[in-house]
């Protein structure tokens, strides 16, 4: 298991977004939720994310 807190990039109204938030609460994993932003969309896509689906960046290596 991983130390620190994963980050969720998405828009909350997202069915997606939802999903994997429920599943990181399910799993009482410690998470913030960051609004999807074009940047934080663009450093996203370098780490090899496409758009359909909100990143959950882990806390070893981060996706913002």
């Amino acid at each position: 298991m991983y130390t620190g807190s994963y980050q969720l990039i998405g828009n909350e109204l997202s069915f997606f977004t939802r999903k994997l938030e429920a599943q990181l609460r399910a799993q009482r994993l410690p998470w913030t939720y960051l609004y999807k932003t074009e940047e934080r969309r663009a450093r996203a896509g370098v780490a090899g994310w496409h758009s359909f689906h909100p990143p959950a960046a882990n806390p070893r290596k981060m996706a913002t």
